[in-house]
């Protein structure tokens, strides 16, 4: 993690050596101004951001955390846990906040990893759903049911009925190794 802290009133803040190496830069490359911060947001953090710290300074959230983008040396994105307290004048003002940022890239990185193949294993229980028989065959003497209920959303097994003639019907039944969508299609 990262320390900063941020004298409110003279926009000075102190990064500390590994804020600074979390984004790709040594300790003396890194001014000590809030506007070092400010300009590696992620534009579309940007309002968010201040908005967050506003509802903070002005008691509307009991407490400072954050996730934001900031922009790392080499021009790609960091996902960064910002937390931080205030610390008030006699007035109640905010005059100084002292936090931390931790780098959560992984963690995010993770999670949409997770999403898309969510998404993908959902694809593969409809196209195996889609490829299962939809009714059952009608053979005089005979009452003839299949289901399947795979372990996960889908997976290599599968069942279908080929009449070869109105008295002759084979039944196939399968079981391709694995789970996911390689085993559902193939």
């Amino acid at each position: 993690e990262g320390i900063w802290d941020w004298n409110i009133a003279s926009g000075e803040v102190y990064f500390s050596p590994r804020w600074k190496s979390m984004l790709g830069y040594s300790d003396g490359e890194i001014a000590n101004d809030y506007r070092e911060w400010e300009h590696r947001l992620h534009p579309d953090d940007v309002a968010r951001s201040k908005a967050a710290i506003r509802a903070y300074f002005n008691g509307d959230v009991p407490e400072y955390e954050f996730e934001h983008r900031l922009r790392h040396r080499d021009g790609s994105w960091r996902w960064i846990v910002a937390r931080g307290v205030v610390v008030r004048n006699g007035d109640g003002e905010p005059v100084r906040m002292v936090g931390s940022h931790q780098d959560v890239t992984k963690r995010r990185q993770a999670e949409q990893t997770i999403r898309e193949n969510e998404v993908q294993l959902r694809a593969a229980e409809r196209i195996q759903r889609h490829l299962l028989p939809h009714g059952h065959p009608h053979f005089a003497h005979y009452d003839i049911a299949g289901f399947l209920q795979p372990a996960d959303y889908a997976g290599g097994d599968a069942f279908d009925y080929l009449p070869r003639s109105p008295e002759v019907l084979d039944i196939a039944v399968s079981d391709v190794s694995g789970h996911g969508m390689g085993s559902a299609l193939l």
